[in-house]
């Protein structure tokens, strides 16, 4: 069987409250990665100010101000299309890569998940619970001959990232974490001088 071009896909999440925490992420690894996507449109700084909004709006649903939710629904329908657009943008700068294995990091370095032929290609990077221990996550990236890790966390929705001890394996883990706390990670496998690329995944810890 032939092999169909990769396929960007956006899992949005129906909770609204979690549906802007992931699109930041979308934003947030866009802007993390120029080498790949300078010039994509919408502009991620464009849809930050509508996911903003969002957000603003969708507190007003919270408190069950009169009139909120139809607002709400306006700036959403909005973010929608945002997503949208933005997705078929990192579709676009996939199709015309060279090489298959080039248009999949593409997809992968946006945090978009990526369908071949119909099958969801793992991602090299992630990030779980481990199991039996409260507050302590597992982040492990797909190994890289020769390569070194870096580790980073944020705990502001990826305003900032602070650094985790960098390491020559391609697991790390981060102990201590508050439940119900809700944190980004990201990770690159570095071969020689020469850095790679972000790789993200979020994880609310429970």
């Amino acid at each position: 069987m032939a092999t169909k071009r990769p396929i960007a896909v956006f899992k949005a999440p129906k909770p609204i409250d979690k549906l802007i925490f992931k699109v930041r992420a979308l934003i947030i690894n866009l802007l993390g990665n120029p080498g790949y996507f300078t010039g994509i449109v919408p502009t991620p700084a464009s849809v930050t100010t509508n996911v903003d909004d969002l957000e603003l709006k969708q507190g007003n649903v919270v408190a069950k101000k009169v009139g909120a939710a139809a607002l709400r629904n306006v700036i959403l329908k909005t973010v929608k299309t945002n997503i949208y657009d933005l997705v078929a943008d990192v579709q676009s700068l996939a199709d015309n890569s060279s090489t298959v294995e080039d248009s999949i990091a593409i997809i992968q370095a946006a945090g978009l998940h990526v369908k071949v032929n119909g099958v969801h290609v793992k991602s090299p990077f992630g990030v779980k619970m481990k199991e039996g221990a409260s507050g302590v996550v597992v982040l492990k990236m797909k190994s890289v001959k020769n390569a070194s890790y870096d580790w980073q966390v944020s705990y502001d929705r990826g305003a900032t990232f602070n650094p985790l001890p960098g390491t020559r394996s391609a697991e790390t883990i981060l102990e201590g974490l508050s439940r119900g706390s809700q944190l980004m990670f990201r990770a690159r496998a570095n071969v020689g001088n020469l850095p790679g690329v972000w790789q993200p995944a979020e994880l609310i810890v429970l």
